[in-house]
């Protein structure tokens, strides 16, 4: 039974406001057992975010969306370096815009440390956030609607860190200037992607669902939040582009091998045993040549008998 989105969602999609969205910065809570379990027994997003206050229980959903995402445009994201002197908490995606990949790495170089408190967020991470906002749950003061936020693009980082970090991000391109939210930072100039993960679930979905299929336009809206409510939060069978975790294809070539070996025990190797008899009987003519030289010697030949001499006359 599909899970209903809930009715506070529903109407904040119809009441986004015009322009950048307050929205959430800081650490999420550590993950409950319980719903570790629940996870690794099927639960869906929705029940993730009855059961507890981390985006880190969808955690392997994220990873296929923004692998969905690379997919659909490859050099849209960027995989982080290992960082130096820039810590990354433990819910961050180690994945920002190329842009803001290159340029964090600029500012890790420069020697100051800081700790990543957010990153990029898949739309799944941000409809948790943004359902717990609205109702005033998991201590979170602000988030963004899902499609409203830079961090979907990966072109947003929170941060903690000194003034010498700031400003280094500053000179990096970074601006802070939402009012109200201090540890954010965003890209100035920043092509928005958040509809590149809006329809790169999308893909997901219809991928998983043939028989309840998403308009894969990139536009998040209520047909987009109740399939993310429902998608399971351990992620799809059939992940990313369909590839490694597309469990369809993999049984199609089995069955193909299979009647190619067996015409292989033919008779033919039977035929091979019948021509040995036929070469015993070739010895069989050997004796003839044997006995016709054997009578030669012994019979006379008509030439050489004696004349019988004549008989002796008695007078």
């Amino acid at each position: 039974m599909r899970a209903s989105v809930p009715i506070f969602l529903l109407l904040a999609l119809s009441g986004c406001l015009s322009g950048a969205e307050l929205d959430f910065h800081g650490d999420e809570s550590e993950l409950a057992d319980d719903l570790v379990t629940a996870v690794s027994r099927g639960a869906t997003v929705a029940e993730a975010m009855r059961l507890g206050c981390s985006t880190r229980s969808i955690g392997e959903l994220s990873r296929q969306i923004m692998e969905e995402m690379r997919c659909l445009q490859p050099d849209a994201l960027e995989p982080l370096a290992q960082p130096r002197n820039v810590q990354l908490g433990d819910a961050v995606l180690p994945f920002l815009s190329t842009r803001a990949a290159r340029a964090l790495v600029r500012v890790d170089e420069s020697g100051f440390s800081m700790r990543v408190e957010s990153g990029l967020r898949t739309v799944a991470q941000q409809y948790m956030l943004h359902g717990w906002y609205i109702a005033s749950r998991c201590s979170i003061a602000a988030a963004a609607t899902p499609g409203r936020s830079m961090h979907e693009s990966g072109q947003a980082l929170d941060i903690s860190g000194s003034d010498g970090a700031r400003e280094e991000m500053r000179r990096e391109g970074f601006v802070d200037e939402v009012a109200g939210d201090a540890p954010h930072f965003s890209l100035a100039a920043a092509v928005d992607l958040s509809g590149l993960g809006i329809e790169a679930f999308q893909r997901l979905w219809n991928r998983n669902n043939p028989e309840d299929q998403l308009d894969e336009d990139g536009v998040y809206g209520g047909e987009t939040a109740q399939r993310i409510a429902d998608a399971p939060a351990k992620g799809f069978v059939r992940g990313a582009c369909a590839t490694v975790s597309d469990p369809s294809p993999t049984p199609t070539p089995s069955p193909t091998p299979s009647p190619t070996p067996s015409p292989t025990p033919s008779p033919t190797p039977t035929p091979d045993p019948s021509p040995t008899p036929t070469p015993t009987p070739d010895p069989s003519p050997s004796p003839s040549p044997t006995t016709s030289p054997s009578p030669s010697p012994a019979q006379p030949a008509p030439g050489d008998e004696p004349t019988p001499s004549p008989p002796t006359q008695v007078s």
